[in-house]
């Protein structure tokens, strides 16, 4: 009976420990951010700008965003869409074709095989998961509306 009681505690201090060190991480949770449903356009607003507000705004914010680019609410759509990127000959964000929008090579960590440089993004942080890429893809794709 004693040792099913600590095997009990031992069992409850772990799982305490593990979900205690999830709270801790410096790095976003890789969460799938989109809110429309597959017949729904996508928006800028609902789908795109919260992907930017979870992984980018940290770094791209103020006069002090990095490379320049700030992503916050209100003024990332005019910082990216045919805007050149100050990385790679491509346009940031080109309007119908993500294979030459940087953005899309930032996140996809392809950014080298087009003249760019520095880092996949988000930086120091996991990889986007495969929802908010192909969410992030389709967007371009469709035109990268402003909605």
């Amino acid at each position: 009976m004693k040792y099913m009681q600590s095997l009990i505690i031992s069992i409850f201090i772990l799982v305490l420990l593990l979900l205690m060190a999830g709270c801790g991480s410096s790095a976003p949770q890789t969460t799938t951010i989109n809110t429309s449903t597959a017949s729904d356009e996508i928006s800028f607003s609902a789908d795109i700008q919260p992907l930017f507000n979870t992984y980018c705004v940290v770094c791209h914010q103020g006069t002090s965003a990095s490379e320049g680019l700030n992503l916050e609410s209100g003024i990332s759509y005019q910082n990216l869409v045919n805007r050149p990127s100050i990385q790679s000959s491509l346009a940031r964000v080109s309007p119908g074709d993500t294979q030459n929008s940087y953005l899309w090579h930032k996140i996809d960590g392809t950014q080298g095989t087009v003249g760019g440089s520095g880092a996949r993004m988000p930086y120091n942080s996991p990889r986007l998961d495969q929802a908010n890429l192909n969410l992030m893809k389709q967007w371009i794709g469709a035109g990268a509306k402003d909605n």
